[in-house]
């Protein structure tokens, strides 16, 4: 009987590929051809993460990196601790691999940014995401990006993300082209509005600020209201100062807003702009959070919940749940399958809703449990499927009880990536036509992922 042996090497390359860092050095120790395919699976050597307060973590680190050759990869650094081990070392490999990272995830205490600054005063050509987080002690004292970060050099950056750290007034060479941009200040700092962001970060379109309290003690200059009236995506980390946003700042006219907790003057204050009809998305964030989303043409506005605010002693909700004259403007509408026992307690009843579409988001591989209970949608005609991840096995018997649950009126059934088991004769007596589709029409705006891979 022939071997694995007999197989070809990228056939067992090929093979390797679905196996994890910790199956792959299993499959390495077989033997002398298995251990030279499996160090040279991606999952080795591309997404790199050291915890330098480990003893002998940066070890397999650097020799992780080493495999990777000259190929491009993602280093996480986790440099905070009373102890850390090989921290010279790390800054060093850090330095003259520069030029190989494609994204840089770094976290260290405060005392030691000096000795980083050093090391990242050096070229990369090939990063595209940089988020930094340094950890600062009770007395914070502000710690400033030098404007020669990377030497000047970084012609792909796209998404840069600083936690506790302050930008200069001056030019950021590096930050020229980057479009996406989080600036998050520490619990206890109190600020005026990240005025120096629109000159470090001239090609900025999304921007998020958050921590601490922002405060708008005069007027914003004129280079950032132009700065302002130029973003795509503006998020607010902030629930009582939000409301100075919309009037120190040009935001009603951006296309995609976002606001935490927001209160109920935020919340219409947001939506005063938007025209009917209004699509609405509920779909979850972790597992502290959830999504609403409210849509109109090219305008969206997302408010950012708590679950804690959805309990039954709760009386935290976002005030559009109680708003019935909300509900009306609503012609379609998407909820995550996650959320529905949470939130369907909530909702009221959608007289005017057309569409209604189901986010399956269970990554299991079995028959997923329909959602159960009532939420009365008398004129709906079209009820839309959506499995978030590779696919869902949705029992028959199941989906016409919940389409029962929305409306007595048959409907237009859309699956994607939906496949349907049991009898179908059930579906033929509840629904007008079935269709299967490849794509969706959804078109998510900055800070949305519906989707993604299992």
């Amino acid at each position: 009987m022939a071997s694995l042996s007999c197989l070809p090497p990228e056939l067992l390359a090929a093979m390797f590929f679905f196996l994890d860092l910790p199956r792959l050095l299993v499959a390495g120790s077989v033997c002398t051809l298995w251990r030279t395919l499996a160090l040279d699976c991606r999952a080795v050597w591309h997404d790199i993460y050291v915890d330098l307060s480990r003893e002998h973590a940066w070890t397999w680190c650097q020799r992780r990196i080493d495999l990777g050759g000259s190929r491009v990869f993602s280093l996480d650094i986790h440099a905070s601790g009373e102890r850390l081990v090989n921290f010279d070392a790390a800054l060093d490999t850090l330095s003259s691999s520069m030029y190989r990272i494609s994204q840089l995830r770094i976290k260290l205490d405060q005392g030691c940014a000096e000795d980083l600054w050093k090391a990242l005063r050096v070229p990369a050509p090939e990063l595209t995401v940089f988020r930094l987080e340094i950890h600062c002690t009770a007395s914070f004292s502000a710690l400033t990006v030098p404007s020669n970060i990377f030497d000047g050099v970084a012609p792909r950056l796209d998404r840069v993300h600083l936690i506790s750290i302050v930008l200069p007034d001056s030019d950021i060479p590096a930050f020229a082209r980057v479009r996406a941009v989080a600036v998050i200040s520490p619990i206890q700092a109190q600020r005026p509005f990240p005025l120096p962001v629109f000159r470090c970060f001239p090609a900025m379109e999304s921007l998020q600020v958050a921590g601490g309290r922002m405060v708008f003690d005069a007027p914003p200059p004129q280079r950032v209201i132009e700065g302002v009236a130029r973003l795509r995506h503006l998020d607010i980390d902030y629930a009582e100062e939000a409301l100075s946003v919309f009037s120190c700042l040009p935001v009603a006219a951006l296309p995609s807003l976002l606001f935490a907790f927001p209160t109920r003057d935020v919340v219409y204050a947001a939506l005063e702009t938007l025209k009917d009809p209004l699509q609405l998305f509920l779909y979850r964030q972790d597992a502290t959070e959830f999504r609403m989303t409210v849509t109109s043409s090219s305008t969206s506005r997302t408010f950012a919940e708590s679950f804690s605010d959805y309990e039954e002693i709760a009386r935290e909700r976002n005030v559009l749940f109680d708003d019935n004259a909300f509900a009306e403007r609503l012609m379609s509408m998407m909820m995550a399958t996650s959320l529905w026992t949470i939130l369907t307690p909530f909702l009221p009843s959608f007289d005017q809703l057309a569409k209604f579409s189901l986010l399956i988001d269970d990554p299991s591989y079995d028959a997923i449990t329909m959602p159960l209970g009532r939420l009365l949608c008398p004129k709906l005609t079209t009820l839309e499927l959506i499995a978030k991840y590779s696919f869902a096995l949705i029992s028959t018997q199941q989906l016409v009880d919940f389409a029962a649950g929305l409306t007595s009126a048959r409907l237009c059934l859309e699956l994607y990536h939906v496949v349907l088991v049991g009898r179908t004769p059930f579906l033929e007596d509840r629904f007008n036509s079935i269709s299967v589709k490849d794509q969706l029409n959804i078109v998510p705006t900055w800070g949305q992922n519906y989707l993604s891979d299992r």
